[in-house]
C-alpha cells in the first residue's frame, strides 16, 4: 500500500525534530527552550499570558520554561502598574545563549538543504 503524502510530510518532521532536539541537547537545551527563548525574545516584554497566546500553548507550559530561564538568568520577570501581569523580558546572557541555539539550528538547515 502507497504512503500518503501526509504521512510522508509527517514522518519527515520528526527526523527532522528529533535530530534538532538531539543537537540541541548536547548544548543542554530542546527543541522546545529554543522555540520558547525565540519567541519571548521576538515578543519584546510581552505578558506570559500574551506570549503563550501567540505560540498556540498554555500558560502554565509557559510558566513552568520561563521559571526555569530566571533561575539561569536568561530572563527577567518584570512587574509594571499591574501586579498580575508578569512580563518576560529575554537578558543578555538570554540573548547570547538564543544565539548559540540559532548556530545549532542554522548548522542543521544547511546540511538539509
Amino acid at each position: 500500500m502507497e504512503q500518503t503524502l501526509g504521512r510522508s510530510l509527517y514522518l519527515a518532521h520528526r527526523v527532522v525534530h528529533d535530530e534538532l532536539d538531539r543537537r540541541l541537547y548536547e548544548h543542554g537545551a530542546s527543541v522546545w527552550n529554543w522555540v520558547l527563548l525565540r519567541e519571548a525574545a521576538n515578543a519584546g516584554g510581552a505578558s506570559q499570558r500574551e506570549l503563550a497566546d501567540l505560540m498556540g500553548i498554555e500558560p502554565p507550559t509557559l510558566v513552568r520554561n520561563s521559571t526555569s530561564w530566571r533561575t539561569k538568568a536568561w530572563s527577567n520577570a518584570s512587574r509594571p502598574d499591574d501586579r498580575r501581569v508578569v512580563r518576560v523580558v529575554v537578558t543578555k546572557a538570554g540573548h547570547k545563549r538564543l544565539a548559540l541555539l540559532h548556530e545549532v539550528v542554522h548548522e542543521l538547515d544547511t546540511e538539509m538543504r
